[in-house]
C-alpha cells in the first residue's frame, strides 16, 4: 500500500489540474436552467468553476492558453429546426 507521501509526489502539478479543468469545462453542456439560449463565454463559466469574478476568471483563462471569449451554444441554437427536449 502507498504511503500518503507516495501519493502525495505523483500528484499533478496546480497548472496541470486548472488546465484539465478548463478542458472537461469546455466540453461540458450548460446547465439548460441558465441562459441556455444565450452563448456562454468560457471566462464566465471559468469564473463558476473557481469562484472568481470577470476579471479574474479572464486572466486565468489567457494565462493557461485558452480564449477567454469563446463562446458555447446550444445545439438547438446553431439548427433552428432540431427539436427541443420538454
Amino acid at each position: 500500500m502507498e504511503t500518503l507521501d507516495e501519493i502525495t509526489a505523483k500528484l499533478p502539478s496546480s497548472d496541470d489540474l486548472v488546465k484539465a479543468a478548463i478542458r472537461s469545462l469546455r466540453k461540458r453542456k450548460p446547465d439548460k436552467r441558465s441562459r441556455a439560449r444565450q452563448p456562454h463565454p468560457l471566462w464566465s463559466r471559468v469564473g463558476c468553476l473557481f469562484c472568481h469574478g470577470s476579471g479574474y476568471s479572464y486572466a486565468i483563462c489567457r494565462k493557461y492558453g485558452f480564449d477567454p471569449d469563446e463562446t458555447w451554444i446550444a445545439d438547438d441554437e446553431r439548427n433552428p429546426n432540431a427539436p427541443r427536449n420538454a
